[in-house]
């Protein structure tokens, strides 16, 4: 499918393939913010069909490219093991198989994550304090009332079962 006749509709399709929603596709196309309207064009058969095309092209890149990359560190994985620098080169090798491997995702980097609960114990007066020490931290004035005023009263200004 060529690219649409109608400008504003290749933008909105442009900006769907690129994971933006219906409704700020369509402002990006230059529509007025209309949710409604966003969503019936994005269901129009011709919107769908270039969506889809416009998607399958990137699938095909980036395919290609992840491809491309595991041929050029297999190929240095090889040069790599031939050449007279002996554990030097060995070392190259096993980097380069290493990066393939987690290309393909068979390897995955693992990071610990500290203080995951550090709050749960905390009552609004110690967290008020922590809020604080780390407002002075990075330089800003307080408003840790302000922050606990809203953890308590919500967004909608309601008071919360939370406190």
């Amino acid at each position: 499918m060529p690219i649409l006749k109608n400008p504003t509709h290749e933008t909105f399709c442009q900006a769907l393939a690129g994971g933006k929603s219906a409704t700020e596709a369509y402002a990006e196309a230059g529509y007025a913010a209309n949710r409604a309207c966003a969503s019936r064009l994005r269901t129009s058969a011709e919107i769908v069909a270039r969506v889809r095309e416009l998607m399958e092209k990137q699938e095909a890149k980036a395919i290609m490219t992840s491809a491309w990359i595991q041929d050029e560190l297999r190929s240095i994985a090889e040069e790599a093991r031939k050449s007279e620098y002996g554990s030097a080169g060995l070392n190259v090798a096993r980097n380069a198989l290493m990066d393939i491997a987690r290309l393909r995702g068979d390897l995955i980097d693992r990071k610990e994550i500290k203080n995951v609960d550090q709050f749960e114990d905390m009552d609004a007066q110690k967290l008020k304090a922590w809020i604080e020490e780390k407002q002075r931290e990075l330089g800003m004035g307080s408003t840790a009332d302000a922050s606990l005023n809203w953890a308590r009263t919500g967004v909608n200004g309601r008071k919360s079962n939370a406190t």
